[in-house]
Formats: structure tokens, C-alpha cells, sequence
């Protein structure tokens, strides 16, 4: 699970959440990453995934498709000496704006 608060709020007011988990496919060598955000965005990714891909791919809701479509989702991690960094980003298309923006997130754990 993964939630976003903005800074200096409190817990009960996290504006993000993401539940799903990663899978280390050992054949392809390749991290798998699948969530949901409840909103109803769900993503299968294996590095980056695309809408209508039947494979790696990004599903929305109705009103979500048509007003603010998830079109493309890129994940890079890294792994080493008991850290783990990611950073993805996503590219969303509005209808309000009839533009695509790309939204990054990124953040690095260390191991205690």
C-alpha cells in the first residue's frame, strides 16, 4: 500500500492511495508491479504499460476513461546495499485541457 499526504497535513488526510503489490518474475528477470487506486485506475505493469495493452496494461472506470485516461505508466526501480528507490511516472490525458501531463513520483526506503 502506498498513501501521499501533502505536506504539513495530517494522517486522516492523505489525497492518494494505492494498494497492490510487486512480483519478481524470475524466468524474465523482471519486477512486476499490479494496483488499484481507488478511485478506479487499476495497472498491470512489468517496467511500463500502456491503455489497451492486454498484457502490461491500465484499465479505468468510465468517467475516469473519458474525463481524465491514464494513457501510460513507466516504472523504475532500484534495488542495492539495503535501499530501494523507485520513480514512476504516469502520463494523463484531461478532457478540461484536451492535453496529456506527465505526474513523477519518487522516493527512496532505506532499510533500518
Amino acid at each position: 500500500m502506498m498513501t501521499a499526504w501533502r505536506p504539513g497535513e495530517g494522517e486522516a488526510d492523505a489525497f492518494h492511495e494505492e494498494v497492490g503489490n510487486l512480483v519478481w518474475d524470475g524466468d524474465r528477470k523482471q519486477l512486476l508491479r499490479g494496483f488499484m487506486v481507488p478511485r478506479g485506475v487499476l495497472v498491470n505493469a512489468g517496467g511500463d504499460a500502456e491503455a489497451g495493452s492486454e498484457t502490461h496494461g491500465i484499465l479505468s472506470n468510465l468517467y475516469l476513461d473519458e474525463a481524465y485516461k491514464t494513457k501510460k505508466y513507466i516504472l523504475d526501480v532500484d534495488i542495492q546495499n539495503g535501499q530501494y528507490s523507485y520513480k514512476e511516472n504516469s502520463w494523463l490525458w484531461s478532457r478540461i485541457d484536451e492535453a496529456t501531463f506527465d505526474h513523477t513520483d519518487q522516493n527512496t526506503l532505506q532499510r533500518v
